[in-house]
Formats: structure tokens, sequence, C-alpha cells
């Protein structure tokens, strides 16, 4: 996993929950909940925030090797916890052999 961080969080974990899932937690406290953003690009989950008087925080994690959902972001009394399903291979594809 690939972690870059500016503003040092009290913590963060990215812990497996059974059958294929994931929950990653952060602890931002002094952060409020339109200060924080997550997205996907290229294979990472990117996770920012901006607070003035806390500074910029900034963490991301590889997730390549995962066939995964975001199913649910949530931001509760200072930390933000992200689920990640099982996604299921849902199409057939058959590769062309050259």
């Amino acid at each position: 996993m690939l972690y870059y961080y500016s503003y040092k969080s009290t913590g963060s974990s990215f812990n497996s929950i059974g059958n294929g899932d994931y929950k990653i937690e952060i602890d931002l406290p002094g952060f409020s909940k339109d200060q924080i953003k997550v997205e996907t690009e290229d294979n990472l989950l990117l996770v920012s925030a901006k607070n003035e008087k806390r500074g910029n925080y900034t963490e991301n994690f590889d997730i390549k090797n995962l066939i995964v959902d975001i199913s649910k972001v949530k931001f509760e009394n200072g930390v933000l916890s992200i689920i990640l399903k099982k996604e299921e291979c849902k199409r057939r594809k058959q590769l062309e052999i050259g």
C-alpha cells in the first residue's frame, strides 16, 4: 500500500472484515464532512482533506489487487470509515489468442 501524508492523522487502518470485504478507518479530528474528499483513480483510493487550522491531509490506498466496489463512506465523530465490498466478476469476456 502507498501512503502519502502532508497532515499526519492520529491513525488509520485497513482491515479485512470477512467475505473479501475491507474497512478503512482514518482519524480526522478537527475536519468536517464537507472538507473531506474520497475518490478513485487508476487503481488508487484517494482520500484528501483541507482545513485552514489543521492543514492538508492526503492518503492514497493501492487497491489494484482487490476486486472491490466502494459501498459505504461515513464520517462520524472525527473518524472517516470506508467499506470496500467484494465485487463479483459480472461479465464474461473471451480473449483473443494472438
